[in-house]
């Protein structure tokens, strides 16, 4: 007959994952919503107890405990993947809950429909400080989802056309993802570090300030500039960052490969 099959499943002897499956979906909804409502012990709560709705999955794919740290992770900083800033001049409470659900669908390995949603938004919204918000995490769900930097580079430099936001979060953001995402391709590094560069003159007050620090100081290495990775350095040891030791092993580690490169030309 035309019964759906799963119907007809022997609940009694079912597996774990079956039984809790619609249990499931309503711990993950119930959490977005406390999140999306700024309580997020409520979401906290929610959320850790993922695991114990599914041990049979999370016994074989770990897909699902790092799922749940993402989400506990954010419960504790308050934060997905967009800073509070980089959202704040977003006045329609509508396209903030949309963009906040699509960071959300991002963080659990949702991302055929994360994309979908962003690139609706995308199209639909023309304010220009909701827009960067939407390219911007655009942006970084490419990076993540498809591992597409030449699409995603569209997005962030949409964003630093944008002369409205030129001393705008959005605009400090762009200049870091963006930086982050050249070092990930051969020969990034020389169009990374003028981006780093200018973050750093430009927005010591933003988050991702000694970041930038670093990932200049990394950039220098890949491009054999151990001078002035030396000087990162130095700047990230005075402000007692953890950074400072991560930038001293790279350096150590890229001049023994350059130095090793040299000596293999010689031959």
């Amino acid at each position: 007959h035309d019964e759906d099959p799963l119907k007809l499943y022997n609940t009694a002897s079912s597996p774990i994952w079956y039984i809790d499956d619609k249990e499931k979906e309503c711990i993950y909804a119930c959490g977005f919503l406390a999140f999306a409502a700024g309580k997020y012990d409520e979401a906290k709560a929610y959320w850790e107890k993922i695991l114990s709705l599914s041990p049979d999955i999370a016994a074989i794919d770990q897909r699902l405990p790092n799922v749940q740290s993402r989400l506990l992770k954010a419960c504790r900083l308050h934060v997905m993947s967009l800073w509070p800033e980089n959202k704040a001049d977003i006045k329609d409470q509508n396209i903030r809950l949309q963009l906040q659900y699509a960071e959300y669908l991002m963080m659990i390995e949702r991302f055929p429909e994360c994309l979908q949603r962003l690139e609706k938004l995308w199209n639909e919204v023309s304010e220009t400080n909701a827009r960067a918000a939407i390219a911007l995490e655009l942006g970084i769900a490419l990076e993540n989802a498809m591992k597409d930097k030449k699409l995603s580079a569209k997005y962030f430099e949409w964003i630093l056309a944008q002369k409205k936001l030129r001393n705008d979060s959005l605009y400090a953001r762009a200049l870091f993802q963006y930086g982050y995402s050249l070092l990930g391709i051969s020969d990034g590094a020389p169009r990374a570090a003028p981006l780093f560069a200018i973050f750093i003159k430009r927005f010591p007050d933003e988050r991702d300030y000694i970041r930038s620090i670093y990932y200049l100081g990394f950039s220098y290495c890949q491009m054999n500039q151990f001078a002035k990775a030396e000087q990162l350095y130095t700047r990230l040891k005075e402000q007692n960052s953890p950074y400072a030791d991560i930038l001293r092993n790279d350096i150590v580690e890229l001049t023994n490969f350059y130095q090793q490169e040299k000596k293999n030309e010689k031959k």
